[in-house]
């Protein structure tokens, strides 16, 4: 589930930053269009903007406007319409209380590279011997395509309605570690041809690996369970491509208590819809990736439809009237609507509200990639706005807290952060100030998560939402 990080930063570099990563495809963006380069009078599509030479989103949306200033306070600190502040000025406590959604940046939008979706996705589960869970797996999949849940997480992609296929055997697992390389052999063996045992290679079939507990499953160096819940990638059988999902059974991967059957229902799911939505992710990758000014999602969660969900609390759920747990999974149509972008939402009573940050666009590296962020040089701070908003009144004020990326995935915090309140309502503003103590040697940059939370976790009508910034050193 976070293995898709790498295939998204090959698709980075091949089309954002002019390297390649192998793959059949390394063709540059269209002209003008997102990631590729400007038209020769330095014009783009509609709305994308010319940046050093390359095509990027810095568009509004229902919320407000992506560039701190425009019609806000002036560099003499008086709140204006919005009530956020100038950068030269002091920001206002709050804006507009009465009008919903207050002012903010847009939300990412997760980009199509080009390729193509699965219109008509059908999918081949493939099991081990042995399984004990293969009934209750068959079961959730019957469930899934019959359900309002798939068309609800794939259809404005152009992804068609789920067809599954008669499972099959890959034959005994026996206990110990399995390879993705033998995956992938097992699957060119059984689909070499139409008399084959599964058939002839089907580029609309996913091919879902469904491996019990007993079988631990690497992939180049990183194993599931402790890297990752399940992938879903490619292989070529015959010269044609075909996508395949590995889904693992992890006990407890997502959290202690967890039921192993949903466990396993939760990554496959997770898989599923990336897989239709990004089905070749080397040869032609499609869904793959935040637009260009929202790098730092990518980034941190990967950057596909369920993966950009993965950090919410509740990233899982079990639908109504369901009888397993499935993925949350981006939206854009809900993101520019201002809306919860993790779909299906919650069954609440609480309107979608967050919290997200005023950021500038700046250069990523020297290589002419532009994004939002901040550039703080190392020893030096500097201070934002956190514009806060929600779509209706939310009953009381919610909870606002700033984590260095260290926080939530260890190692030593980059960054320190602080606020001047903790908590807001719609229209209010934040003040976030940000440290520079080190560069993350992983990234090169130091992302950090804002989570805003409604009540407790105890709570039935708890909500949690995220957003999040990068910040670099030069």
């Amino acid at each position: 589930m976070r293995r898709g990080m790498a295939v998204w930063l090959c698709a980075v570099l091949a089309l954002g930053l002019g390297f390649g990563c192998g793959g059949d495809k390394n063709d540059t963006p269209p002209t003008g269009s997102e990631r590729g380069p400007c038209f020769i009078n330095g014009a783009c599509d509609i709305g994308l903007t010319c940046l050093s030479k390359v095509c990027v989103q810095l568009v509004t949306d229902a919320g407000g406007d992506a560039n701190p200033g425009t019609g806000m306070a002036g560099s003499g600190g008086n709140t204006g319409g919005g009530g956020r502040g100038g950068t030269g000025g002091t920001s206002g406590t709050s804006g507009a209380a009465g009008t919903y959604a207050a002012p903010h940046p847009p939300q990412p939008q997760v980009a199509n590279l080009g390729g193509p979706v699965l219109t008509a996705p059908k999918l081949r589960p493939i099991f081990f011997t042995g399984d004990p869970d293969e009934a209750a797996m068959k079961s959730f999949l019957t469930e899934v395509a019959g359900s309002s849940y798939w068309a609800a997480t794939t259809s404005e992609y152009g992804v068609g309605a789920l067809t599954v296929l008669p499972a099959v055997s890959a034959g005994t697992a026996s206990i110990g570690t399995v390879s993705d390389d033998t995956l992938q052999a097992t699957l060119m063996l059984n689909t070499a041809s139409a008399a084959a045992a599964w058939g002839a290679a089907d580029p609309n079939t996913i091919y879902a690996f469904i491996l019990p507990a007993a079988v631990s499953l690497t992939f180049s160096t990183e194993a599931c369970c402790t890297s990752f819940g399940g992938y879903h990638y490619e292989t070529f059988v015959n010269g044609v491509a075909v996508p395949y999902i590995a889904a693992c059974a992890c006990p407890d991967f997502l959290g202690s208590g967890w039921d192993p059957v949903d466990e396993r229902t939760a990554a496959l799911s997770h898989e599923l819809i990336e897989a239709a939505a990004d089905p070749f992710p080397l040869s032609d990758p499609a869904y793959s990736g935040a637009n260009q000014s929202n790098l730092i999602w990518s980034v941190i969660t990967g950057g596909e439809l369920t993966d950009m969900c993965t950090v919410q609390p509740d990233a899982y759920f079990r639908p109504s009237g369901a009888s397993h747990m499935v993925s949350r999974s981006w939206s854009n149509a809900a993101a520019r609507a201002g809306d919860d972008p993790c779909v299906p939402p919650p069954s609440s009573t609480i309107p979608y509200f967050n919290s997200m940050p005023v950021l500038d666009t700046i250069p990523y590296g020297d290589t002419g990639y532009w994004t939002q962020g901040l550039q703080i040089p190392i020893g030096t701070s500097r201070t934002i706005d956190l514009d806060l908003f929600s779509t209706a009144a939310v009953p009381h004020d919610w909870n606002v807290a700033v984590y260095p990326y260290e926080d939530f995935y260890g190692g030593t915090r980059s960054i320190n952060v602080s606020t001047n309140k903790t908590s807001g309502k719609n229209g209010d503003i934040i003040r976030l100030t940000i440290s520079a103590l080190r560069q993350n040697p992983t990234f090169g940059m130091s992302p950090f998560i804002i989570m805003s939370t409604y009540g407790s976790p105890s709570d039935a009508d708890y909500r949690s939402h995220v957003s999040m910034g990068l910040v670099t050193n030069y």
